[in-house]
């Protein structure tokens, strides 16, 4: 399939991309057990604070990292919502957290950030596959529910796209897709990073094979593709990569911008 042929000839019609919700789907509950933002805590008062066993992923790969509760209750809603002593949740009575689904290699990124560590998303700086790379962290973030490291790993996307003057092409939209993210402002910004990428620099994705492989095996991207390269021709932005301020950014937790 050749998004260009399906442009000039219309094949596919279909609405726009609906709009953006930031967040998962996390329960009724845990949103209101985490209406308030917590303040985050200081140096003295996590390393006081009990320490959290929490397992990531299935033999023989499973990990277990030892995390002070203060961090994770401050950071995550989900967390919070789950080690909150008033919580029935048993995770909260035995200091234990089972995430078997996930992955334990993002995990370690989401406690490097936790901590503070300068090196916690450095790995976006000795890869060259930048979305496949961040897709796995911030899934977990997103389940986790800590929109600040969301937030912290799209703007370091961003920034070294545009430093190594790379862009966003259907096969990186796929693996977000697959990730269960279509509803994410990581989403979000590759899908109008391709609309803005197909409209001004079409010669670059025509000369990748693999952009039109990806849209072949999935219909409804294509669809999307289509739709969101539609709308960039009746409304037009900047290229998002170069946007300024508090874009693709989630703060359903209450918090402000520091941008």
């Amino acid at each position: 399939m050749d998004l260009k042929s399906m442009l000039e000839g219309r094949k596919i019609s279909s609405p726009l991309v609906a709009p953006i919700k930031e967040g998962n789907t996390q329960g009724k509950a845990m949103s209101e057990a985490n209406a308030r933002k917590r303040k985050a805590p200081s140096a003295t008062e996590f390393t006081l604070s009990p320490m959290i066993a929490v397992t990531v992923g299935k033999e023989p790969n499973q990990v277990t990292r030892l995390v002070h509760k203060e961090l994770l209750t401050a950071h995550s809603a989900y967390f919070n919502a789950c080690l909150n002593r008033v919580s029935s949740w048993k995770e909260g009575e035995e200091n234990k957290v089972l995430l078997e689904e996930d992955d334990p290699e993002a995990f370690n990124v989401v406690v490097s950030w936790l901590y503070k560590e300068s090196t916690a998303l450095a790995f976006l700086d000795s890869t060259d596959s930048l979305t496949y790379s961040m897709v796995g962290p911030y899934k977990l973030a997103d389940k986790l529910m800590i929109p600040e490291l969301k937030n912290a790993l799209i703007d370091r996307l961003r920034q070294k796209l545009k430093v190594r003057d790379r862009l966003m092409g259907p096969d990186q939209l796929k693996k977000i897709r697959q990730a269960d993210l279509l509803h994410s402002s990581l989403y979000e910004f590759s899908i109008r990073q391709f609309a803005w990428t197909y409209c001004k620099l079409p010669k670059i994705l025509y000369q990748q094979k693999e952009q039109d492989d990806a849209l072949d095996a999935d219909l409804e991207l294509a669809r999307e593709c289509l739709s969101m390269t539609q709308k960039f021709l009746v409304d037009g932005w900047e290229d998002p990569r170069m946007e300024k301020g508090c874009v693709y950014h989630d703060h359903s937790d209450g918090s402000e911008c520091p941008k």
